[in-house]
């Protein structure tokens, strides 16, 4: 998998982070490509191989797109479960409600929606032509909801 410093340059677009990251979590990059275009980063934090959140910033469609992958909350928060290894969560055990009105990105307050389900929790807000998601273990909430963008690579001189 490349570095996130590749795949910045390759979605070429902003990608949300966490903006204060617990100092003991790693995290992994992940990708999605549709008609050879990238159209999702995902930043997986765990620790101890245990994950614990995991970001995901999708994009819409360019023009040039003959094909595009459709973002789903429900989905996004059964792949985090499923990432864990754990019991795939039925749309039908989510609970849907509004995520106290925000998820911060960037210092901007976006309108988010917050799903919940056994143990888990997933917040999605759109900010302009991107979506931010964010699923993770229930109680890690106040982390989730205060994203940054990561920053481009400087180009050499």
């Amino acid at each position: 998998m490349p570095p996130l410093e590749a795949t910045l340059g390759e979605f070429g677009r902003r990608v949300a982070v966490l903006a204060r990251p617990n100092p003991s979590w790693s995290f992994v990059v992940g990708r999605e490509a549709s008609d050879g275009i990238l159209s999702c980063v995902d930043l997986h934090y765990h620790e101890n191989d245990e994950a614990r959140l995991t970001v995901r910033t999708t994009r819409t469609a360019p023009a040039s797109a003959r094909v595009w992958p459709t973002f789903s909350p429900d989905a996004f928060l059964a792949s985090f479960v499923d990432n864990r290894g754990h019991t795939s969560v039925p749309v039908s055990a989510t609970e849907r409600r509004p995520a106290d009105g925000f998820l911060s990105v960037a210092g901007h307050d976006l309108p988010a929606t917050a799903l919940t389900a056994a143990g888990v929790f997933a917040f999605t807000a759109t900010g302009g032509d991107e979506i931010f998601a964010v699923a993770g273990l229930t109680g890690l909430e106040h982390l989730a909801r205060d994203l940054a963008f990561a920053e481009q690579p400087s180009p050499p001189r």
